[in-house]
């Protein structure tokens, strides 16, 4: 992602030497506020099927059910960030 922003720097015509640093953080920062993102949505779908399934105690086929509903649900960039484990 760095070289992705620096060499759009570099096309407007800007020297990205002298941002390297920044640049830097900027993409780590970046990556790990996604990586946040997608730990905390894990956590909290996994608590919420955890529940449902203890307090409900689901068929295996209503789990599937729901489990499909809920994500369909969900808008594309979350659906995406959930793992495929709880896809499946």
């Amino acid at each position: 992602q760095f070289v992705h922003v620096q060499e759009r720097l570099e096309s407007s015509g800007i020297d990205a030497s002298c941002f390297k640093d920044n640049l830097r953080f900027y993409c780590m920062a970046d990556e790990l506020a996604d990586i946040t993102f997608n730990h905390s949505l894990q956590i909290l779908v996994e608590a919420m099927f955890e529940s449902v399934k203890e307090i409900f105690q689901p068929t295996e086929e209503q789990m599937e059910r729901f489990t499909n509903a809920f994500i369909s649900r969900l808008p594309k960039y979350m659906q995406e960030a959930i793992s495929p484990s709880l896809v499946a």
